[in-house]
């Protein structure tokens, strides 16, 4: 399946869906329960991860491959709920701190630096 939506729309349209179920936190409690529920998706990220680069995913890594991309998908789903919760635009966030690491981390200074060479995002 090819997703070519904007973030934007992505948010717009997870907006949609809460608010014809009427499940946008409207209060604390919803979203510290967004919060909560998004901590838990990140968990299942990192298990998903674990599990495709431990000796057992080897044999099973399509499966856990499709799991880590549903996963990431409810991760994604949850932060932009927490961001229509809060009135943040999920796009300008991003703008925001792609900019920021631009400036901290210049190409010049970390192009030929490796993933685990210093800092980094």
């Amino acid at each position: 399946m090819v997703f070519s939506k904007t973030l934007l729309e992505a948010q717009k349209e997870v907006e949609e869906f809460l608010v014809e179920r009427d499940w946008l936190p409207k209060d604390r409690e919803g979203r510290y329960y967004t919060l909560a529920h998004m901590t838990e998706e990140l968990g299942e990220v990192a298990r998903c991860v674990t599990l495709i680069e431990s000796r057992r995913g080897d044999k099973d890594k399509e499966r856990y491959q499709e799991d880590l991309r549903m996963e990431l998908g409810d991760l994604l789903y949850h932060i932009f709920k927490i961001s229509l919760a809060y009135k943040i635009d999920v796009a300008d966030a991003f703008a925001f701190i792609m900019e920021k690491n631009k400036k901290k981390y210049p190409v010049e200074t970390y192009a030929k630096k490796g993933q685990h060479d210093g800092d980094q995002p």
